[in-house]
C-alpha cells in the first residue's frame, strides 16, 4: 500500500513538471518582477477577484515595455487552479480584443501573471465621462463583442470558452481606446458540440451582470455571457454602473428598471445626459434593441455574439452617417449645462488649495456620493469663505447623472432650509460640488446631545418640514420634488441651528404614478410601500421624516449597530410603545423634564401618523408642519409660564414638571392677581381676566363673593349697561376659543334670566340671542362668540346694554370676568 501511494505521488509530480514545461518559455524570475514593481512598493493600479495589479517596466525583446503584473492574493478565494487556468487559456488564445499574456512567475508561494499594459484602465472608469463620445463607445462595444465571439468559437476550432464574468471592469482599454477582454480565471472550457447547457453547482459571477437562469438554477451556456454583455451595453448607454452602493454595500440593481424603461419607450429617462445630443436616433434604436434582446429571460430569445457584432456595426454606420450631415452640429448636454451654470463654475486649483489637496485633516465625512471636505475658499473676485466640497467617488455607483441633477436642483430650488450650492467643478476627471458650510454638521450628531433642548429640536424639525413642504409644492413654474433619502444625516445645521436639507443626488422631480424599479434610500428610514413594491410618492418622504421625528424625541438613531453593521431597526418598537402609551420608556431621558405634556402629545401624535403603513393614512407635509408649529407654541407657552411662576399669587412652589402641570390644571392667579390661567389635559390654555380689570360701568362696585377665583368681583344692578375692554396673554395660535361672560345674579330664575344684549366694537347691531348655562362651579356662563386664535395676545372691546329698560329692577349681578376657553372643552 505504501509502495502504491509513493508511486502515485511520483506520477503526480511528473505530470506537474511536464505541465509547467509546456509554458516554460513564458516563465520569468521573481527578482525581475520585484525590480519592475519596486518590490510591490508602488501603489496598485487596481484590485480584482484575483488580487492586486501593479504597473511596471520590464525588459522584453531587447527593449523595455510597460506591463501589468497581477499578483495572486489567496484571501480573495482564488488559487493555483485559477492561476494555471488563465495561463493555459491565454497562451493558446490570440485576438486583438483579448488581453495578451506575456509572462508568469510561480517562484516560491508567489503566483504572478504578466499582461500587456492597457494604459487607460477599465471601461467602468469612463461610463460617466462626458469626453467619451457615443462613437467611441460604439467602437469599444464592437471590439469587446469581437473578443467574446472569438472565445465562443476560437480559431474556428471545436473548443468553446465561456467567460462567466463579463462586466465593464473586465474590459480594458489601451492608448487608442481598443477594447481588451480580460480576467479568465473563472472561465469554463468545453467542446463546441456539447449540449448547449452546463449544470454548475458552484455558481460564480457578479450580481447585476449574472444571467438570472445561471444565478438561480446553475444552468450555464454561451447565452450567459450574452446576458452579461447586454448589461454592459446598457451601462455604456446610461453612463453608469448597473448597481448602486451605499455605506460599502449593494443597495440597488438597475437592470430591471432599464428594461422597463425600454419596454415603455422611455429611454430618454435613462440615457446618459451627456450623450443625448450626440446620438443619432436610428443608431440609438439599433443599439438599444440589441442590448434589450441580450437581457431576455429566455435564452433562446437572446442573440448570438455574431448577431450582436452585426447590429453594433449597423449602429456605428448610422452614427457615422449622422455625423457626416453638414447641417447638424450637436454637442454634449454637459457643455450646455456648463454654459447655463457658468456663473457657478470654478477651477480645480481653487478647491485643491482650499482643501490642502484633499488632506484627510480636512475630511468632514463620507456619503453615498463621496467624501466631503472642509476648506476656506479664496477666489480672485470675492471674499474668503468657509465651504464644504463634496467630491464624486465613482466607485460608490454615482456619476455625472447625480452630479448634474444636484446642480440643476439646487440652482432652481431656493429656500432658507435647503443647503445652498455655491460652485461646482468638472475639470479633468473631477466632479466636485461646493456648498455653504454648515458649521455644526448633521443633526445625527446631536440626537443624544443634552445641550440640544426640546425647543431647539422642535425648531429644527419645523425648518425641515418647511423645506419638504417647499419641495413637495414649489412655485407654479417648478415641478414637485421627492427627496427619497430623508434622514438625520442629511439634515445639516448652521451656526444658529437652522436646519438645511442636503443631498439631492437621489431626488425625483415630478410625481411618478407607477412603481419604480430603481429603489433607493436608507434602510430604517425608507417607506415600506416604496421599499417592497417600488411605489414612490410624496408620502414616502413623510414616512422618512416621521422616523427622524422619533429619532429627535428618543435621542438616538433609528437603528442599532453591532460589529460595525446594522443589527436592528427600532422603528417598529417605537410605534409599539406609542400605541401602548409607553412613550416614557423611549423618550430621551434628558428631555423629559423639559417637555410640556401638550407639546409632547402633539409632536408624538403627528410623528406616529407619519409612520402609518397605508400611505393614504399619512398626513401631508403641510399638516405635519402645522402640528409641529403647534407643539412649539405649546412648549414656548409652557416655558413662558414657568418664567412667570415667581409672579404667581400666592407664590407657587413645585417639585417637578408633573407637579407643576397638576397645579396648572387646577388653575393659578398670575401677574397682578387679575388673570386666572389653567391648562387642560391636552395642553390647551384657558384664560380668564377679572371683571375688575376689564369691565367698566358707573353703577358696578367692587365686592367679594364666595367661590370666586378672584379676590373681588363687580356687583350692581343692570340699568345703564357696561363696557368690556380685554386683552389676552396666553392663548395658543390655531386654537378655536369661545369668549364667555362669567357672572351670577340674585334673581329667582337662576338659569334663564338673560337681561343683556351686546355687540363687539367692529359690529353695528346688537345681539340678544344669549343662552346661559350653569357651570360646574355654580357660576353662569354666556357664550358671546367663537374665534380662532393666531397669536398669544388679542384685544376685544364689547358693549353691553340692558335688554329691557326696567329702572325699578332690584336684581343684583355679580361679574367674575371674561373667559377664553378652548371650544372642544366647553361644557355641554
Amino acid at each position: 500500500m505504501v509502495f502504491f501511494f509513493s508511486c502515485f505521488i511520483s506520477l503526480i509530480q511528473k505530470v506537474k513538471m511536464s505541465f509547467e514545461d509546456d509554458f516554460n518559455h513564458l516563465k520569468i524570475q521573481l527578482k525581475d518582477v520585484r525590480s519592475a514593481t519596486n518590490n510591490f512598493g508602488d501603489k496598485p493600479i487596481g484590485t480584482g477577484g484575483f488580487g492586486k495589479v501593479y504597473k511596471g517596466e520590464l525588459f522584453l525583446a531587447e527593449r523595455r515595455h510597460i506591463v501589468a503584473f497581477k499578483r495572486l492574493d489567496r484571501k480573495f478565494g482564488q488559487g493555483d487552479t485559477e492561476f494555471w487556468k488563465e495561463i493555459m487559456m491565454l497562451s493558446k488564445l490570440r485576438h486583438e480584443n483579448l488581453v495578451s499574456l506575456l509572462h508568469f512567475c510561480n517562484d516560491d508561494a508567489e503566483r504572478i501573471i504578466v499582461y500587456e499594459y492597457a494604459s487607460r484602465g477599465s471601461l467602468d472608469r469612463y461610463l460617466g465621462d462626458a469626453s467619451l463620445t457615443w462613437t467611441q463607445r460604439l467602437q469599444i462595444c464592437h471590439g469587446a463583442a469581437c473578443g467574446l465571439n472569438y472565445l465562443h468559437d476560437p480559431n474556428k476550432t471545436q473548443q468553446r470558452i465561456l467567460h462567466r464574468d463579463i462586466k465593464s471592469s473586465n474590459i480594458l482599454l489601451d492608448e487608442n481606446w481598443n477594447a481588451k477582454v480580460s480576467d479568465f480565471g473563472l472561465s469554463k472550457i468545453g467542446p463546441a458540440n456539447q449540449p448547449h447547457t452546463y449544470l454548475i453547482s458552484n455558481v460564480i459571477g457578479t450580481p447585476g451582470y449574472c444571467d438570472p437562469l445561471y444565478w438561480e438554477v446553475g444552468l450555464l451556456s454561451k447565452e450567459s455571457d450574452v446576458y452579461s454583455f447586454g448589461v454592459v451595453l446598457f451601462e455604456v448607454m446610461c453612463g453608469r454602473l448597473c448597481y448602486e452602493f451605499h455605506n460599502g454595500r449593494l443597495i440597488s440593481i438597475l437592470v430591471n428598471m432599464w428594461k422597463k424603461c425600454y419596454d415603455e419607450k422611455r429611454l430618454d429617462d435613462i440615457i446618459y445626459l451627456d450623450l443625448k445630443e450626440q446620438i443619432d436616433e436610428e443608431s440609438l434604436k439599433t443599439f438599444s434593441a440589441i442590448a434589450n434582446r441580450c437581457l431576455n429571460r429566455e435564452r433562446r430569445e437572446r442573440p448570438t455574439m455574431v448577431e450582436i457584432i452585426e447590429e453594433l456595426e449597423v449602429a456605428l454606420q448610422q452614427q457615422n452617417l449622422h455625423q457626416d450631415k453638414p447641417t447638424i452640429v450637436k454637442r454634449p448636454t454637459s457643455y450646455k449645462s456648463k454654459e447655463e451654470f457658468h456663473h457657478l463654475q470654478i477651477q480645480l486649483k481653487y478647491i485643491t488649495s482650499a482643501t490642502d489637496n484633499f488632506n484627510l485633516d480636512k475630511l468632514l465625512g463620507r456619503g453615498p456620493f463621496g467624501p466631503v471636505y472642509k476648506g476656506e475658499l479664496e477666489l480672485p473676485v470675492g471674499r474668503r469663505s468657509m465651504v464644504a466640497c463634496k467630491r464624486l467617488d465613482r466607485s460608490l455607483g454615482r456619476g455625472n447623472t447625480e452630479f448634474w441633477r444636484e446642480i440643476k436642483m439646487l440652482s432652481k430650488y431656493k429656500h432658507e432650509n435647503l443647503i445652498s450650492l455655491l460652485h461646482f467643478c468638472d475639470e479633468s476627471d473631477e466632479r466636485i460640488l461646493v456648498y455653504e458650510y454648515a458649521t455644526r454638521g448633521s443633526l445625527g450628531r446631536y440626537l443624544s446631545d443634552t445641550d440640544l433642548t426640546w425647543t431647539q429640536r422642535l425648531k429644527i424639525c419645523i425648518g425641515v418640514a418647511r423645506a419638504l413642504s417647499y419641495l413637495h409644492g414649489p412655485m407654479e413654474n417648478q415641478k414637485p420634488v421627492i427627496h427619497r433619502d430623508i434622514k438625520s444625516a442629511i439634515i445639516l445645521l448652521d451656526e444658529n441651528w437652522t436646519p438645511k436639507v442636503a443631498d439631492f443626488g437621489m431626488s425625483k422631480v415630478g410625481l411618478p404614478n407607477e412603481p419604480q424599479e430603481n429603489i433607493v434610500g436608507t434602510i430604517g428610514y425608507c417607506d415600506p410601500s416604496y421599499w417592497e413594491i417600488g411605489f414612490l410618492s410624496k408620502e414616502s418622504d413623510v414616512y422618512s421624516f416621521g422616523v427622524v421625528l422619533f429619532e429627535v424625541m428618543c435621542g438616538r438613531l433609528c437603528f442599532e449597530y453591532g460589529k460595525g453593521k446594522k443589527i436592528g431597526i427600532l422603528v417598529p418598537k417605537w410605534k409599539k410603545y406609542y400605541e401602548e402609551k409607553r412613550l416614557d420608556d423611549i423618550i430621551y431621558h434628558d428631555l423629559k423634564e423639559q417637555m410640556k405634556y401638550g407639546s409632547l402629545n402633539t409632536f408624538s401624535t403627528i410623528a406616529y401618523r407619519c409612520l402609518k403603513k397605508a400611505r393614504e393614512e399619512r398626513p401631508l407635509i403641510a399638516e405635519v408642519m402645522k402640528e409641529l408649529e403647534i407643539a412649539l407654541e405649546q412648549q414656548e407657552l409652557f416655558e413662558k409660564l414657568t418664567r412667570i411662576v415667581d409672579l404667581v399669587i400666592p407664590p407657587l412652589s413645585y417639585e417637578s414638571q408633573s407637579h407643576l402641570l397638576s397645579l396648572l390644571s387646577k388653575g393659578i392667579l398670575v401677574g397682578d392677581g387679575k388673570t386666572w390661567l389653567s391648562i387642560n389635559s391636552n395642553g390647551r390654555t384657558c384664560e380668564m381676566i377679572s371683571a375688575i380689570k376689564c369691565i367698566s360701568a358707573d353703577l358696578l362696585l367692587h365686592d367679594t363673593i364666595e367661590n370666586s377665583r378672584f379676590s373681588n368681583v363687580l356687583k350692581g344692578v343692570m340699568h345703564n349697561g357696561f363696557r368690556v375692554e380685554v386683552r389676552t396673554q396666553f392663548l395658543l395660535p390655531r386654537i378655536t376659543y369661545a369668549i364667555n361672560l362669567v357672572f351670577k345674579h340674585s334673581g329667582m330664575d337662576h338659569g334663564t334670566h338673560i337681561p343683556f344684549k351686546f355687540k363687539f366694537d367692529v359690529e353695528t347691531g346688537y345681539s340678544n340671542s344669549c343662552i346661559s348655562r350653569v357651570r360646574e362651579d355654580g357660576w353662569l356662563m354666556i357664550e358671546l362668540c367663537q374665534f380662532t386664535s393666531h397669536i398669544l395676545e388679542h384685544d376685544f372691546k364689547i358693549e353691553f346694554l340692558p335688554l329691557f329698560r326696567i329702572s325699578s329692577s332690584t336684581i343684583q349681578y355679580f361679574f367674575e370676568g371674561i373667559e377664553f376657553r378652548p371650544v372642544e372643552y366647553c361644557e355641554k
